[in-house]
């Protein structure tokens, strides 16, 4: 068993050995225990479901809210020659039809899903007819309300097994307190002996440290002057990433800005230029940084502090996961903190501002009441906004809202290629070909540019058949689109665009209810969760990395010795080492005159002079102390 893994992680991805607890967790798979798997970021959480999946016979499905980590995964699979799959907010209903067809009777070996599609009559089907290896549930800490991030629809996943009751499940999560653990073992039904493998949340190559004030920009300027090498900066909002980023090319830091508004390209080319340190700095939003495992970040600044102990430990942790020394920093001042407090209670609206949201996104998406169900549409947020005099914070928590209860699913913008797929068998299309002399030309070009069309859909650039053509992109839009009505080819044009998805039919918004003891027992949690990233902001008197791993309940075995509070000692005595050197002149200095400058009641001026008779930097001779240099 272990020969056939290590061949598949040499042969697939290159690597001689696995990371800590890879091992142990992939055969825990392999052995079909339900398994949790602890990993902090940057652990190896992929390669955990992959390598077993590619050992086992059948399908692995894989459960994950993240729709852009999805289609990543989805991509590199393929390009290693591995048949991957996934079901995403954007794709057609005949998309979603071939895909589980070929997950039935095809050769895939991975099939990725969003937890909201697990409970749709079309997946249930097909999943009854699939040959599963084992469920891999991604962000297993969603599963839980004492979570950072619920989901509602993770419930779902444990159904799976009334279906197939022998299936195996994998959970998978980079942050969870032992209450989140003991949750996602009880909603997923694991058995009492399942395994868990936990990997420490201990950094010890990360220094932690917090800054109160009022100079956020000298602050940063400075700690990326002291701090060689590439760095992330997370701002609050999206209109802070492109000032500061200009701001920072002033001070001659190469930098670029990054933010889920921005076109898909254009994000995709930014994450690029900063992982092949064509520019130094990033500064984003938090949603920048998941799936992106770029192991030299030597710094990590945030310009304010996260919602929650979870999500900043996350972001912090994208910092030195070489092992190199790096350094995470918050910069705060008490703006920052008045704020997170108020978006916290912005977090939890009157309900009936949430039912006009609702009703508001109807019209605008032009759906009638009872219709809509499990249609995609492309979501503007500022147009939308606009039009009806929203704040574009209290939509997303709105929509959050929704989601989590079950209407909508949503996801986030992404770059999803134009695909097609024939619809007439080759001999209809030869004589259609034959018959229309306009759309002749695009139909052949295309046909002899990709392959597989008459059995898939087949992703294309009409940039790359227009060239072929010499005819220009949108003219070949046009055409595909004619195709697309006469039910010659079925053409899903790519789309950058932010999507929702309506999970269950429009309800008229009198109809439209929410759990309020659910949204209670949320806003408690949520409330815990506050007090807690405050806490570590305003921290004193603590070691942070302590206070990090007892939040996570992990026992500390002492201070970590370099975070901001454990170096402050180190620092102030060198400080008055220093002093020290300085008062004492050539010709000497009597005790009584130290005692006159120095304070030697103070323990830590008395020890720090003996330490330095001691060493031998300082000697001490008639009552006068001399350098030793003299």
């Amino acid at each position: 068993m272990a020969a056939s893994i290590f061949d598949i992680l040499k042969r697939t991805w290159g690597y001689d050995h696995f990371r800590p607890l890879q091992q142990e967790i992939i055969e825990s798979v392999l052995a079909g225990k339900d398994t949790l798997a602890l990993l902090p970021t940057g652990g190896g959480k992929s390669l955990c479901f992959q390598v077993p999946a590619l050992a086992l016979e059948g399908i692995c499905l894989v459960v994950s809210p993240l729709v852009a980590l999805m289609k990543d995964q989805v991509e590199n699979l393929t390009k290693k020659g591995i048949k991957a799959s996934h079901l995403h907010a954007g794709m057609s209903k005949r998309e979603i039809d071939i895909a589980l067809d070929n997950c039935v009777y095809g050769k895939v070996k991975f099939l990725y899903v969003s937890p909201e599609r697990l409970k749709s009559d079309i997946f249930i089907e097909r999943f009854k007819k699939m040959v599963v290896s084992f469920v891999a549930v991604d962000e297993a800490h969603c599963i839980s309300e004492w979570g950072y991030d619920f989901r509602p629809p993770y419930l779902e996943i444990a159904h799976l097994r009334e279906i197939k009751p022998k299936l195996s499940f994998l959970a998978l999560t980079a942050s969870a307190t032992q209450e989140v653990q003991e949750d996602i073992r009880e909603k997923l039904g694991f058995a009492r002996d399942a395994p868990t493998f936990r990997k420490s949340f201990d950094r010890p190559n990360v220094v932690y440290a917090a800054t109160h004030t009022d100079d956020k920009h000298g602050r940063l300027l400075y700690a990326l002057q002291k701090t060689p090498g590439t760095a992330i900066v997370y701002v609050r909002n999206r209109r802070l990433t492109k000032e500061l980023s200009d701001w920072l090319n002033h001070q001659k830091i190469s930098s670029t800005y990054y933010h889920a508004g921005l076109n898909a390209l254009v994000r995709n080319k930014r994450q690029e230029q900063w992982i092949q340190n064509k520019v130094r700095v990033i500064v984003a939003t938090n949603a920048f940084g998941m799936g992106i495992d770029k192991p030299d970040v030597r710094l990590v600044v945030h310009m304010g502090i996260s919602e929650n102990l979870e999500a900043y430990y996350q972001e912090a942790g994208r910092a030195g996961r070489d092992g190199k020394k790096s350094f995470a920093v918050a910069l705060l001042n008490q703006h920052d903190l008045l704020q997170l407090k108020e978006n916290f209670e912005r977090q939890f609206p009157d309900l009936k501002e949430v039912t006009n949201t609702y009703h508001a996104l109807g019209s605008f998406l032009q759906i009638p009441v009872e219709g809509g169900y499990m249609r995609t549409f492309d979501f503007d947020l500022t147009a939308f906004c606009q039009i009806y005099s929203l704040k574009p914070y209290d939509v997303m928590v709105h929509l959050n809202l929704l989601q989590q209860a079950g209407y909508i699913e949503m996801s986030e913008a992404l770059r999803e290629r134009s695909r097609v797929m024939v619809l007439m068998p080759y001999s209809d299309l030869y004589k259609f070909m034959v018959s229309s002399q306009r759309l002749e030309p695009v139909l052949k070009t295309m046909l002899r540019l990709y392959g597989g069309m008459f059995d898939d859909y087949v992703k294309i650039a009409e940039e790359k058949i227009g060239l072929a053509m010499k005819t220009a992109t949108e003219e070949v839009s046009s055409r595909l689109s004619e195709l697309h009505k006469l039910q010659v080819i079925d053409y899903v044009k790519a789309s950058g665009k932010p999507q929702l998805t309506y999970i269950l039919p429009r309800h008229d918004k009198d109809y439209l209810r929410f759990d309020r003891e659910f949204i209670a027992r949320r806003k408690k949690v949520m409330q815990q969760k506050l007090e807690a990233i405050l806490q570590y902001a305003n921290l004193e008197n603590q070691c942070r990395g302590n206070y990090i791993l007892s939040y996570f309940n992990e026992k500390p075995k002492g201070n970590c010795g370099h975070c901001d509070y454990c170096i402050k000692p180190k620092t102030q005595a060198d400080d008055l080492y220093k002093r020290i050197l300085k008062a004492i002149p050539a010709s000497g200095l009597s005790l009584d005159a130290f005692k006159q400058q120095f304070n030697t009641h103070d323990e830590v001026i008395t020890q720090t002079l003996r330490q330095m008779i001691d060493s031998g930097v300082l000697k001490l001779n008639a009552e006068i102390l001399y350098h030793c240099s003299t």
